[in-house]
């Protein structure tokens, strides 16, 4: 009997047989992509990603370089680009010597991980320069006169209590009394541990909440006046210039019983959320095997769809389920971090670090109708998606600044090509993690050409209040709205259904669980309609830590593996 050939999966034919009769067509797609990986690392060809080794060149060998004060040690400093060099071999080896897993989202993480965890090492290594120039806020026990301690361990310097904080959320008002707050930079005299805390603090700050590089997308206190070389003051900071909301109307919260709801809600609401829009995929062979499903495969009920009609609905579903997945982790993780923070960590940590603070957790998104219906496209990417990579995405272009390359340019050119690093680094990223995915048939300039078209599609926004303000200008906001929403959607639908999307489903990466236990299958109000699928805890052990030694007793590759 004749099969039809799937390009995207290089299946065996007796596969390729089963996927036109099979009753469970996800859950054999993913057998086959472990059973590829796990033959793969057999022979040799594939490795595991492992914790820490994984992480050497991205996040380990950058730490270590900085937790070694080099303020005073000008030869020290200058060794800065050869760190960057090993961080760069490090990756680029990672990314291309077959580390990958078993786990479809893992096995693309990988190459994400790699690409962007190179992007924030570089980024804090060569454009912060966080021993000179970073600082982030800490707290302190209030007293009335400071004694002279030469910015030593405590990291107080000669100075005099400020008096009283402004109360700008709970949080504060319930240690104003006792606690002040201050910027502490590099703690250059400081012990091993109390500059590894600081290095660690600054290596998650990817937002750069509570540090003096925090951006405008975030509520942030007012920056400390540059740090002079003969300062070792611990300035005092100005918690009450914190906004409530920042320019893109991106909100913090003010008090822990309206912090925790709505993150409870939110947390809820995705939680039901992505069980919904995992169960509509697994009906769907298209988010399982990309675009070039064998027909035959199709359920009846979307077969009878117009082309176009289905596509749509592809990528709503596509982006609901993304948009989803990363609020409910983001808030989930801000949720585990506020509250549980003084509960975890020794006390001493809690009078000192603002990890239980609320202004540090901002909302991870913006405002939908501010920034997409009135924004159109720039607003969607430069204010509504999560701006969690920005200080990385636009590092190239703040760091020529910095050395004076950009002078003669103008704001809205320097705009121009912050927007053009973003989109490059971002499909940048998501190229690396096609290129480590399971299939080998990935695309990788499929980012390339998303990301690309949403810069054209910015452009060609700032065009038309030129040649078209005087009509613009006369339409009721209502319709400029609902001009705006219709030209996002489809506009991130043509540009990206054919290329990202399709490359993201082909890498398997739909067949992923999100969540442990679907809650809809406990309930009994909805299943796939898949043999073998009603099973409400999803995750099995390839979602599990396991302990893998190193090859050939290469111990430093030995670690955690998932």
């Amino acid at each position: 009997m004749a099969t039809t050939s799937i390009p995207n999966l290089n299946l065996p034919e007796s596969l390729q047989a089963q996927l036109l009769t099979t009753e469970n067509l996800p859950a054999l797609v993913l057998a086959h992509h472990r059973a590829t990986f796990h033959a793969n690392v057999a022979n040799g060809t594939a490795r595991y990603f492992v914790f820490p080794y994984s992480l050497l060149g991205s996040t380990i060998v950058p730490i270590i370089y900085l937790t070694i004060p080099h303020k005073n040690r000008p030869w020290l400093y200058q060794a800065r680009w050869a760190v960057a060099a090993v961080m760069v071999a490090l990756s680029v080896d990672l990314m291309t010597n077959g580390t990958s897993s078993a786990n479809v989202v893992v096995s693309y993480s990988t190459g994400l991980v790699a690409c962007w965890g190179l992007i924030w090492g570089l980024t804090i290594l060569l454009v912060l320069d966080p021993q000179f120039e970073a600082a982030r806020v800490m707290k302190r026990r209030r007293r009335k006169n400071l004694e002279k301690v030469g910015g030593g361990r405590n990291g107080a310097g000669n100075n005099e209590c400020q008096g009283k904080e402004v109360a700008i959320d709970e949080s504060v008002a319930l240690l104003q009394d006792e606690y002040e707050h201050y910027w502490q930079y590099y703690p250059s005299e400081g012990t091993f541990m109390e500059r590894l805390g600081w290095v660690l603090d600054l290596t998650v700050a990817l937002r750069g909440v509570g540090w003096n590089f925090a951006p405008s997308t975030v509520p942030h206190p007012q920056q400390p006046p540059p740090r002079s070389s003969a300062d070792s003051e611990y300035p005092p900071v100005n918690l009450s210039s914190t906004p409530v909301t920042s320019r893109i109307g991106t909100i913090r919260h003010r008090t822990y019983l309206s912090f925790t709801l709505n993150r409870l809600a939110n947390i809820a609401i995705g939680l039901l959320i992505i069980d919904l829009c995992t169960l509509i995929a697994r009906r769907d062979p298209y988010f399982a095997l990309g675009p070039n499903y064998p027909p035959s495969t199709l359920p009846p009920f979307l077969a009878s769809l117009p082309p176009q009609t289905l596509s749509l609905l592809r990528s709503l579903t596509s982006f609901i389920a993304l948009l989803a997945g990363l609020n409910f982790y983001l808030c989930l993780y801000q949720l585990l971090s506020c509250l549980l923070f003084t509960c975890v960590f020794p006390k001493s940590w809690s009078s000192s670090y603002c990890a239980n603070e609320l202004w540090q957790y901002p909302e991870p998104f913006g405002p939908f109708v501010l920034n997409v219906l009135d924004g159109g496209i720039a607003g969607f990417w430069g204010g509504f998606w999560h701006q969690t990579f920005r200080i990385g995405f636009v590092a190239p272009v703040t760091y020529l600044d910095k050395q004076g390359y950009l002078s003669g340019m103008s704001k809205q050119g320097k705009q121009i090509l912050g927007m053009a690093s973003a989109f490059t680094l971002s499909a940048s990223i998501h190229a690396a993690g096609a290129y480590t995915s399971i299939p080998d048939t990935t695309q990788i300039s499929a980012p390339f050409l998303f990301f690309g078209g949403s810069f054209l599609g910015i452009m060609l926004e700032q065009l038309v209040p030129r040649f078209f303000s005087r009509q613009v200008e006369r339409m009721p906001r209502w319709l400029r709205r609902m001009a705006n929403l219709i030209f996002v959607a489809l506009w991130l639908h043509i540009t990206g259904k054919s290329t990202f999307l399709d490359d993201m489903s082909g890498a398997g990466l739909f067949l992923f669980e999100p969540i442990p236990f679907s809650p809809l299958r406990w309930l009994g109000v909805m299943d796939s309609g898949l043999k073998g699928d009603g099973n409400w805890w999803r995750w099995d052990g390839e979602y599990l830590l396991r302990w893998v030694p190193g090859r050939e007793g290469r111990w430093w590759e030995a670690g955690f593996r998932l």
